[in-house]
């Protein structure tokens, strides 16, 4: 009877068999492959591609790549190619929405590295997210407590820190923790959890703490007669019973008491050292500057005191308009001397004149002739004088300010000894009804500073002056309106002009005693008082 190889199953179990060996044969050809090429390198082109958005390929190349990276022996360099391989195969995930895969690709990245976390200025607060959830439920975290602070923790062979200790991203599983304090030593055994916390409390039976401050901080403490460090100090392992603390900073006076350490008891120990103190003497010039010793007022140069205490102190000495002097003193011997020279505040100050060459005098001394610049002036104020032969003298007060200039720029004026001239035609009439006014031409040869009339009525007993003003019209020419109160009908109105320039030459046309003089005329037909019956 023939049979067909269709019908034998012996020969469809060698088949599947066949096939079976050259998929793995190719799969693992495939990956000789890939490892020759550096995984390294497969790695950084599947990183590109997961940034290009091809998350697709980069999920398969990343696969490849774990697959080869978990068939090496273990170690940093391994581990740490693995560990970016498990991450970016995470964030690949997470790019195609497939937000589970990317949980567990997470975990495998965290559980590779577990102290690795993700810097927010190169991964996306998504991703960081999902990352810092995964770490809380893969890792654990670990609390090392005691009853004496500062007591070493280990596990292995390896340092961890001192209590109170913390250390989290702790894998899962089982720890063999040492705690140990002077010489005693404490083991607990800890089962870590993923996603929890566990506390360790070890308790030390033969030891006492003391806590040992002063004033001033930063002393030496030794306890029976060895170095034990600086206030503040805790010492946690201290034996119970007797011990002898001393506590010296230089500059104090050393200070010991004999203390009893009863055992899990701290004791609070305080220390008040007293200073060695010194006199100090510090004068300036110029002096009754402020001084400062250490930021408190001692008063005003030159002083003394004899409270310093030896070591470095910061002196500051102030006074108005005055540089500010800082310095580090040393005080070291019984008496310390210092001296200290101010500088004082200064500008600078630039005299012009027109015409130049003025002598300038300043605060009555001669400081030389313009255009002059006086630099390193003291901050103040200064009376200056400026005087020239043939003109007239200028008084001038500056403020002299702190780094600046104070330019000064006068105009010296000529000394004039002729007054203003004065053309006037006397009206020959005023009219009561009329606006009157009196007009003069009036010249000088500077400039006419002021020009009035006095007017006098019949009845009045003085002269009343009547500011007169250029017209603006014709140049030189300046009237006045004579006012309603001087013009009564059928008077006599007298007067006289005056005028003056700047250096108070005065010229008048007429005067008090020989004014001139005009009647008042009005253009009513009726007597004045006169009441016209109707």
């Amino acid at each position: 009877m023939m049979h067909t190889h269709g019908s034998d199953p012996y020969f469809r179990k060698s088949c599947i068999f066949a096939v079976t060996c050259m998929l793995a044969l190719c799969s693992f050809v495939h990956s000789q492959i890939l490892h020759a090429e550096d995984v390294s390198n497969a790695l950084e082109t599947s990183i590109i591609r997961y940034e290009k958005g091809d998350f697709g390929r980069a999920i398969q190349d990343l696969k490849q790549v774990i697959s080869i990276l978990e068939r090496k022996p273990e170690d940093d360099s391994r581990n740490k190619v693995l560990y970016r391989a498990h991450l970016y195969l995470g964030m690949s995930y997470l790019g195609s929405g497939k937000e589970n895969l990317a949980e567990e690709a997470f975990k495998k990245a965290i559980r590779t590295a577990p102290g690795e976390t993700l810097d927010p200025e190169f991964f996306s607060p998504k991703v960081i997210s999902l990352y810092n959830e995964m770490i809380a439920q893969t890792l654990a975290v670990l609390n090392v407590q005691s009853n004496i602070q500062g007591a070493e923790v280990f596990w292995g062979n390896s340092k961890q820190g001192s209590t109170p200790f913390m250390r989290r991203n702790l894998l899962p599983g089982t720890y063999q923790i040492r705690i140990v304090a002077s010489g005693e030593e404490i083991l607990k055994t800890v089962d870590l959890e993923a996603g929890k916390e566990m506390t360790v409390t070890a308790d030390f039976q033969n030891f006492g703490a003391m806590n040992i401050i002063s004033e001033p901080s930063d002393a030496m403490v030794s306890i029976d007669g060895k170095p034990a460090g600086m206030t503040p100090l805790l010492v946690n392992t201290l034996s119970a019973g007797e011990h002898m603390v001393s506590v010296s900073k230089e500059g104090y006076h050393e200070s010991q008491n004999l203390i009893t350490i009863k055992p899990q008891e701290r004791i609070e120990a305080s220390f008040q050292l007293t200073p060695v103190t010194f006199s100090v003497k510090i004068q300036s010039t110029p002096d009754n500057a402020e001084v400062f010793w250490d930021g408190k007022s001692k008063g005003v140069t030159p002083v003394s005191f004899d409270d310093a205490t030896k070591g470095v102190h910061i002196v500051r000495i102030v006074k108005a308009d005055h540089d500010e002097v800082r310095d580090s003193l040393n005080v070291e011997a019984p008496v310390t001397e210092k001296h200290y020279t101010l500088k004082a505040h200064a500008g600078t100050m630039i005299i012009k004149t027109v015409p130049e060459g003025a002598e300038v005098i300043l605060n009555n001394k001669t400081a030389g002739l313009t255009p002059l610049t006086i630099p390193d002036l003291p901050v103040k104020q200064y009376d200056l004088k400026l005087k020239k032969p043939g003109y007239i003298e200028k008084d001038v007060v500056v403020s002299i300010v702190k780094d600046k200039t104070a330019e000064i720029n006068e105009f010296l004026r000529e000394i004039d000894t002729q007054p203003p001239n004065i053309l006037f035609e006397p009206p020959v009439e005023f009219i009561k009804e009329n606006a009157n006014t009196i007009k003069a031409h009036i010249s000088d040869n500077q400039f006419v500073k002021e020009a009035f009339v006095m007017l006098k009525s019949e009845g009045m007993a003085y002269f009343r002056r009547v500011d007169m003003a250029s017209t603006g019209k014709v140049k030189n020419v300046y009237e006045a309106s004579v006012p309603d109160l001087y013009l009564k009908k059928d008077s006599v109105l007298e007067y006289y002009l005056s005028a003056c320039d700047a250096q108070n030459n005065c010229v008048t046309a007429g005067s008090k005693e020989s004014p001139y003089r005009i009647r008042v005329t009005s253009l009513e037909p009726y007597t004045e008082g006169y009441v016209l019956d109707v």
